[in-house]
This record gives structure tokens, sequence and C-alpha cells, in this order.
């Protein structure tokens, strides 16, 4: 596919967004490209009514940019875009300059994690790279990846929200985020697969204060605040 084939545009308000979408086969780039809108724009709905233009937002398992370019034009928050596939993290770099966000969004090529190791990027099907994932002390399976806690991010301000889709590592990142979960308590955005991924989930985070306040039962997502 050439690349001006490649831009998707679509008008949300009085905003125009724009993104290279590369892969005919995978399924998220298939939904923004024939919609001409946002995925999980219910989420989006819900994730911008507790931010303020300005707030820290980090999004873990950013892919190609959807909740990244959402949150940091349509909201104007400033984005910390943690993605660690390296096909996935060169198609949300074209797509944070194509929508003119260089100056609210910083993309971060690796993993969270709950400790510093290395990891390797288990490959999606054979046209879903947004289904990639990463494995832990797993070599010779992919492309090798760095791994480190949220933590351990040099981050220039208290973190307000923090979205979570990594494929199964939602609650080793949360392990990873103690202190950030302590002192700055976000309100959290986490996939979970199945009621084990959310009960693992919720046993990070019960000793904090958090709860599920929220189901998004068709995204397999909940939202999460400190009580």
């Amino acid at each position: 596919m050439q690349t001006d084939q490649a831009i998707t545009r679509f008008n949300l308000g009085d905003r125009e967004f724009c993104f290279y979408l590369p892969d005919l086969d995978d399924p998220l780039q298939q939904t923004i490209r024939e919609t001409r809108a946002f995925h999980e724009l219910d989420m989006l709905a819900d994730m911008i009514l507790r931010i303020a233009p300005g707030d820290l937002i980090v999004d873990c398992g950013a892919n190609i940019g959807n909740h990244t370019v959402f949150l940091a034009k349509a909201a104007e928050a400033t984005v910390i875009a943690v993605e660690p596939s390296k096909h996935c993290f060169e198609i949300l770099d074209r797509n944070i300059a194509l929508n003119d966000l260089d100056n609210r969004v910083l993309a971060v090529p690796l993993a969270c994690g709950a400790k510093n190791e290395t990891g390797t990027i288990i490959p999606g099907p054979q046209g879903y790279p947004s289904q990639a994932r990463v494995a832990a002390n797993v070599r010779g399976m992919g492309a090798e990846v760095k791994i480190t806690p949220l933590d351990e991010l040099q981050l220039p301000a208290p973190v307000r929200m923090l979205r979570i889709d990594m494929l199964g590592m939602e609650a080793d990142i949360l392990r990873g985020a103690s202190n950030i979960l302590e002192k700055d308590a976000p309100t959290i955005y986490a996939k979970a697969q199945d009621d084990q991924a959310l009960n693992e989930i919720s046993m990070v985070i019960e000793p904090f204060g958090y709860a599920p306040t929220i189901a998004f039962h068709a995204l397999s997502a909940y939202r999460f605040e400190k009580q």
C-alpha cells in the first residue's frame, strides 16, 4: 500500500485527526479505517471527563496511538506513550507527527513490568501486529525488548491517569508502579481478558485503596479508582 493511500482522516467536533494505517488486515487499523472514528470511543468519552488540559497520562501499550492521539489532541493532555513493538512504535511515532503532537506526546520504545529485565516480543498472528505481546525471560521467539518499572521512568509531573493494555502484563505493570499509585492516585483503565486477570489486577491495587468503578464489558476493560 502506498503511503498516501494508508492515511485516514476524520473529524471529531471541530478537530481533524489523521492516522497512518498501513496494515490492511490488522483489526484495530481496519476499524479506524472503515469507521473513520476512534476505536473504543465509549472508553475515551469516559476518560476525557476525568482529565483537564495539561494533565499527565501514561499510555502503556499505546500501539499505533489510538488512545494517545485522542487524549493529547482532543483532551489537550500530556501523554507518555509506551509501546514495545518496533513495528507498532514506528506507526505510533508517525501518527504523533501527523497530528502535530510532538510537544504533547513522548513515545517510549520499551515495555513496562514489575522489575528491570529483558523480554521478548511474541508476534501476533500473521496480519495482526496489534496483537503482539511481551513475554519476560523468553528467548529466541522474537525481538528482545527492555522491560522497566513505571516507577523508574523520569516522569515530568504526577500521573493523573494510567491506561494499560499489554496482553496479560497488566498486573505486573501495576506491581512496578507502586510509588505512582501511592503518591499520585491516578485513575486506572486496564484490560482484563477474564476473571482471573481481573482478580490478579484487583489483588495488586486493593492495598492502595483501589476498586473497579465501571466495566466496559464489550472491551474487556475496567476503570479503577481510589476510594
